[in-house]
């Protein structure tokens, strides 16, 4: 047994003990053995020497019955599962995606002697933005001169019965009970058992691989239930997170591409000369000055505040246990970091005032930098125009947008002319030289949803 200090519980020093079952008497175990407070699989063989897989440092311990240190050996990747075999260990190599079988003495204790790689085809569906990846061995038996493996997906989790013989060769993959989530593996007497802490069983195999049914795991005081509970909540929360991203990015490109070729109808079908003379009478001899729209105004305000309590929250959830949530809370706070990225240049933008003139239009950015633009030269598309270096968006066909639309149609689109219209790769290399930077933002948030998804595989 271990006394763990936990994030949750501070009591623990973080040693292994052995305890005799009849008087229940504890003594520490192990000295000299590095503080016990992260992953390990434990194996004893007949002669009480105890073998170590040291998960999180990497690396594998020896130890004797009186739990002398007899040899350690690191350049593993999150060793799971180690296992006697004659003169022999087995070892799930998991991020190395191996089973390997090494060498079992003093002198060369922990030389490779057979590297078998696992993995099995991914059984996702078409739709599922992130595949799931079996090629994760976490745990495994010898039985009958066959390696039994299981093999995890991305997340460690819902594994799969793989079985091996003893050249490496796959031999077949043995079904097992629909929702199955099997932590463990154990030859007993003429069965081979798998603990599954998901559907609370034990699946039974005969050592053909044949299935002889389940039964169930008593939970009285219904902990194995809560947590069963609680992870499936955050692998939903994770999956469906890393959906809406991906939706979010498809809808946004789709959208753009539509606007773009509806946007070549042209507005008005009033000659050129009569719109401007109607702009004219319009335009006040000091100008017209505006200001962004209310709503964009107030959500700017409300924005970030409201980043923020998810960041909090997300840190908490790590600080709570960080062992547990690491994983599903990292990529969260990630994407929260460059929604923030990309949303700065809007709230940036916020603050901007359009000053439309009877030669000219001007714009005061959020520095207080004022940029002149005659009509003469002024350079437009269907995404927006520019002023200066300042890339103003502004779509004619949709009414919400950054300034008052119908202001905007009446007295500036009328000096929008034919001779100024720019293609598209022109506009997008004057919005990445714009002041507000909200093209280079929406590049990081692609940039570190990209760096997330492949994170996450």
């Amino acid at each position: 047994m271990v006394n763990r200090k936990t994030n949750r519980d501070v009591v623990g020093e973080g040693s292994l003990y052995r305890c005799n079952i009849k008087s229940t008497v504890c003594e520490k175990f192990g000295e000299g053995l590095p503080v016990v407070n992260r992953t390990f699989r434990l194996h004893i063989d007949k002669k009480d020497h105890v073998y170590m897989a040291d998960t999180s440092r990497h690396q594998l311990w020896v130890l004797d019955s009186n739990g002398k240190i007899t040899a350690n050996k690191t350049g593993f990747r999150f060793p799971n599962q180690i296992i006697a075999r004659n003169d022999e260990l087995l070892l799930a190599d998991t991020n190395n995606h191996k089973i390997k079988v090494i060498e079992n003495s003093v002198s060369g204790f922990g030389n490779v002697l057979q590297s078998i790689p696992a993995a099995l085809d991914s059984s996702s569906p078409w739709w599922k933005p992130i595949k799931d990846n079996y090629s994760w061995p976490v745990n495994m038996a010898w039985v009958e001169n066959q390696f039994w493996v299981l093999i995890g997906n991305n997340n460690l989790s819902f594994s799969r019965l793989a079985i091996y013989d003893v050249a490496g060769h796959f031999t077949q993959e043995i079904t097992l009970p629909e929702g199955a989530d099997p932590i463990s593996i154990l030859e007993f007497d003429d069965k081979v058992l798998l603990i599954d802490m998901a559907l609370y069983q034990v699946h039974q195999f005969s050592k053909k691989g044949i299935f002889l049914g389940s039964v169930f795991i008593e939970d009285k005081t219904g902990t194995i239930t809560r947590d069963s509970i609680e992870a499936k909540k955050w692998l939903r929360l994770q999956e469906n997170t890393i959906i809406v991203f991906v939706l979010m990015l498809v809808l946004g490109f789709g959208a753009a591409i539509w606007d773009h070729l509806r946007g070549d109808a042209e507005v008005a079908h009033l000659s050129l000369s009569r719109k401007q003379k109607d702009a004219l009478t319009l335009i006040t001899p000091n100008g017209v000055w505006l200001e962004v729209n209310k709503f964009p105004r107030v959500m700017a305000k409300l924005i970030f505040p409201y980043l923020g309590i998810l960041v909090i929250l997300s840190a908490t959830f790590i600080f709570l246990d960080i062992e547990l949530r690491v994983k599903l809370i990292l990529p969260h706070l990630a994407m929260l970091f460059g929604l923030g990225i990309f949303l700065m240049p809007i709230v940036q933008m916020t603050r901007w005032k359009l000053g439309i003139f009877k030669d000219r239009v001007e714009i005061i950015d959020h520095r207080n930098q004022h940029y002149v633009q005659p009509f003469d030269t002024l350079s437009w598309n269907n995404s927006g125009f520019i002023i200066g270096q300042v890339v103003v968006p502004f779509r004619m066909q949709v009414k919400k947008s950054l300034f008052p639309h119908q202001k905007m149609n009446e007295m500036l689109v009328p000096f929008f002319l034919p001779k100024n219209k720019i293609g598209i790769w022109k506009m997008l290399k004057y919005q990445w030289n714009s002041p507000e930077k909200m093209l280079k933002a929406s590049t990081i948030l692609m940039v570190i949803g990209a760096i997330v998804l492949i994170f996450q595989q």
